[in-house]
């Protein structure tokens, strides 16, 4: 039997001890939580049934371990919430638990869903957004450790289906079933309904084991292009047949090896070569179909690489790595919190300790908030990060260069906590293409959007990025540039170079601090630069994904040791 609230125990360490037991609670009046499935009847909508050993994380996304995704219902009036304006609610709230829950998060509502760091384009099939008439939907990846977050969750959901014009519907009771038959669950379809979450587990355990060749193979193509859809098109310019000049004119402007990989499909029987021309074999074309059916499974594959890439940081000859430095070993902020005094208002009010205050007080008739029941709460400030990185799109940096530069900062992005804003600069001007962000969604069509082209306005963009960081950035933000050459543009008739120069001395003595990335054949200018901005200047031969990594790690450490972020 589901277990009652005692009112004189604190109803987050509660829910822990639930949770941690394998079994369901009602948070609140309209509210289910549970690692389970969870379902309801037609004739008694009231009651809801947790179907015990349908783990929610296995059913809907496929994951091989037990208990990791929550998987939380909100009930109302029969309706098709907003789930866009709902997840305006939601993400700053995630965000300050832990900048990656959103990438984590879920939503479904009757009008759409998906990712919640995402567009939320997806869950629009017919039946999917029919089940969600009567309730909001959210999974997490969440220990029960963190049951605290769920119940201001609740209050959030809560709030906003009430703002819609809903009314919230009460669970009456919570049943234990044994599972039903596949068919008969009807959230299965959150399993199969095109999605962009980052919750579901390995590709590999979404397909036969037959398919697993043909799956470490979809991956390895996906990876030798910067975008997986790209493979997709290469293969189907490969299935109407075409020569190696018309590949490399279309493929090699964007770093990826047409004869290696003309080379390695070859030899694996699915590229075949009839004259000058090169051909899909049979095999190569049931390959192609696969790779397209199994085009999100390669997307989200190289995801994970992204997030499990450590950004290396030297410190007196130790290597550290974004797990032991960018979130320290105490995990989430501890919160402090303590009861309101009157005329001492400060930090922000804490939501979940105040309505359990006015829970233990309440007669079971409506809910009423007492000056007595506030709490406040504190945190410690945040090791996050604001990180811009300002690149030159300028002609010289087409293909391969480029290339290493987004890969940057998508390793940046998913490999730490840190918010990532993306500025070019090209032809006359700078543009910024990303503003500071968590989300994967946002940096990859800010990426997408690069098309290297025209002269190095070096100068304007200097300008435009310190004033930037320093309207949008929190505590001491971090700019890196990277640039393959010298000024070659400014406004007017000004000197691109001197232009630059007088830009960089912006940086001094402000908050802002900058670092340079260039090549060897432009020593003597970035090193001016450098002394002129006070900034830290690193050389290489080529602008390549592992030394821009190396070095990004380096300052980012040395940047997170140094207590400037608040």
């Amino acid at each position: 039997m589901p277990k009652n609230w005692p009112g004189n125990e604190r109803v987050e360490h509660r829910l822990q001890a639930l949770l941690q037991a394998g079994e369901a609670a009602r948070v609140g009046e309209a509210a289910v939580v549970s690692y389970w499935l969870h379902s309801t009847a037609a004739h008694d909508p009231g009651l809801v049934r947790i179907l015990f050993g349908q783990d929610a994380g296995r059913v809907f996304y496929g994951r091989e371990q037990a208990g990791e995704v929550v998987h939380l219902d909100v009930f109302h009036a029969e309706g098709a919430v907003h789930h866009r304006q709902l997840a305006e609610k939601l993400r700053p709230l995630l965000e300050s638990a832990d900048p990656h829950l959103v990438d984590l998060t879920d939503l479904q509502t009757a009008s759409g869903g998906g990712r919640l760091s995402g567009e939320l384009a997806f869950g629009r099939g017919r039946t999917l957004r029919q089940i969600h008439r009567t309730h909001v939907h959210m999974c997490l990846k969440l220990p029960p450790t963190q049951a605290a977050l769920l119940i201001q969750l609740v209050n959030a959901i809560e709030q906003e289906i009430i703002r819609q014009g809903f009314q919230l519907r009460r669970v009456d009771a919570i049943t234990y079933s044994a599972a039903p038959p596949e068919d008969h669950i009807g959230k299965e379809d959150l399993a199969q309904d095109r999605s962009d979450s980052m919750l579901v587990g390995p590709a590999v355990s979404a397909i036969s084991a037959s398919a697993i060749p043909d799956m470490v193979q979809a991956t390895q193509l996906g990876a030798a292009f910067e975008y997986p859809d790209h493979g997709e098109r290469f293969l189907t310019q490969l299935a109407k047949g075409t020569d190696r000049t018309s590949l490399e004119a279309n493929w090699n402007w964007s770093g990826v090896d047409v004869e290696g990989l003309l080379q390695a499909l070859a030899e694996n029987g699915l590229v075949q070569r009839q004259g000058n021309r090169y051909r899909l074999t049979a095999q190569g074309e049931e390959f192609r179909q696969f790779f397209r059916k199994h085009l999100r499974e390669v997307e989200m594959d190289l995801r994970r690489t992204y997030r499990r890439l450590p950004l290396w940081g030297v410190d007196r000859g130790n290597q550290i790595t974004q797990q032991r430095f960018w979130r320290g070993s105490g995990g989430r902020r501890r919160k402090q919190v303590s009861a309101y005094v009157p005329g001492e208002w400060s930090g922000e009010l804490a939501v979940a300790e105040t309505a359990v205050a006015a829970l233990r007080q309440c007669d079971g008739t409506a809910l009423r908030f007492q000056p007595g029941d506030l709490h406040m709460m504190w945190r410690p400030p945040s090791r996050q990060l604001y990180l811009c990185l300002l690149l030159d799109a300028s002609a010289s940096m087409f293909g391969p260069r480029m290339r290493a530069a987004r890969q940057l900062a998508r390793h940046i992005l998913m490999a730490t906590g840190d918010r990532v804003a993306v500025m070019t600069f090209q032809q006359d001007g700078a543009q910024l293409r990303v503003p500071f962000t968590r989300s994967f969604a946002l940096v990859e069509a800010g990426l997408r959007s690069v098309v290297p082209a025209g002269m190095t306005p070096l100068g304007q963009a200097l300008q435009d990025v310190l004033c930037y960081v320093q309207r949008h950035g929190r505590g001491e933000p971090m700019v890196l540039l990277l640039t393959d050459g010298v000024p070659t543009a400014a406004e007017g008739s000004a000197h691109p170079v001197q232009t630059a120069l007088a830009a960089a001395a912006g940086f001094r003595p402000g908050r802002v601090r900058l670092t340079c990335i260039g090549l060897a054949p432009d020593r003597r200018f970035l090193t001016v630069l450098a002394e002129r901005a006070g900034a830290k200047l690193h050389i290489v031969n080529e602008l390549s994904p592992q030394q821009l990594l190396s070095i990004a790690g380096q300052e980012m450490v040395a940047r997170h040791r140094s207590g400037g972020t608040n």
